[in-house]
């Protein structure tokens, strides 16, 4: 299977992305994408809400050093285009002796396209621990390959799932394995990328069980976007390995569409969870084709 959308990106780049570059006490400034995939069409291009979510993790993470990110949930206001960088203002809540609280904005210019809270933590030993068994699914290798574009990621999907086009109809849920050809040493850039893949599936997978509905329709006969999306990390994870992304869309109705997410490291350890919120409604007429949902709300 193919992604419906997007040029391709090496890992590199997409790591470049996430690693904030900082403008002064504590504004950052994250680069939209890399400067090669630029074109003249730009404006029309639009900057995934999961990667500003990334962005601000590690935005975060720089304005409180040595303290773990352990959960973060932005709001989308506005589509965030891709033809400038995006400047991250950290503002802090509270910075106790145990957890720091943030709330981090994010501008193009004067225009506000994000807004997002950040709680984070010191790395506290257990005093008791439990968490969520992983689905029972097949080993990577017998899954179907699936290709996003970012060369460096592999993506694997198990059963051979196709959330993507109108006659392939399924019950509500995916699982993806995912696994980087390397593993970056900074947590903040992992959990960025942990992040990013929470993203790009779960309004594919809120279509998946209608019949004439799928994700090559987002943008042409479909107005969709995310709305709000949050990120709780649960342990640090090095990346080393298969992830293990089990989708579940809980709830679809009134133009909207609701999703939950675990994310497994090699299939066993639970290290993170999401929730998703997206748009999902038919292109009003007159609407230009190609339209993301955030340039319409």
């Amino acid at each position: 299977m193919k992604d419906p959308m997007g040029d391709t990106w090496e890992l590199e780049e997409l790591l470049a992305v996430f690693d904030v570059e900082p403008l002064g006490s504590d504004r950052f400034c994250a680069a939209a994408g890399p400067e090669r995939l630029r074109s003249a069409d730009a404006t029309r291009a639009m900057i995934d809400g999961s990667q500003i979510l990334g962005q601000a993790v590690v935005a975060a993470s720089r304005a409180e050093s040595g303290r773990f990110v352990k959960s973060a949930h932005m709001i989308f206001a506005r589509a965030a285009s891709a033809a400038a960088p995006i400047e991250l203002l950290v503002e802090r809540i509270h910075s106790g002796r145990s957890f720091s609280s943030l709330s981090i904005r994010a501008l193009q210019g004067e225009r506000l396209c994000a807004s997002g809270l950040l709680l984070l933590d010191d790395h506290a030993p257990n005093t008791l621990h439990h968490s969520a068994s992983a689905p029972r699914v097949c080993r990577p290798e017998e899954a179907a390959p699936f290709e996003l574009p970012v060369r460096g990621r592999e993506l694997r999907v198990v059963s051979g799932a196709d959330y993507a086009q109108p006659d392939a109809v399924g019950p509500p849920s995916l699982d993806v394995w995912v696994r980087y050809e390397r593993a970056p040493k900074d947590l903040a850039i992992r959990q960025a990328l942990l992040a990013h893949l929470c993203g790009p599936f779960s309004i594919g997978v809120a279509m998946r069980p209608h019949p004439g509905y799928g994700e090559t329709q987002a943008h042409r006969a479909m107005s969709t976007g995310v709305l709000s999306l949050t990120v709780h990390f649960h342990e640090p994870c090095t990346l080393e390995g298969w992830l293990l992304y089990g989708h579940e869309s809980v709830h679809a109705g009134r133009g909207l569409c609701d999703g939950v997410g675990r994310i497994f490291a090699d299939g066993e350890r639970l290290v993170a969870s999401f929730a998703q919120e997206g748009m999902l409604r038919p292109l009003r007429s007159g609407q230009i084709s190609g339209m993301r949902a955030a340039e319409v709300l």
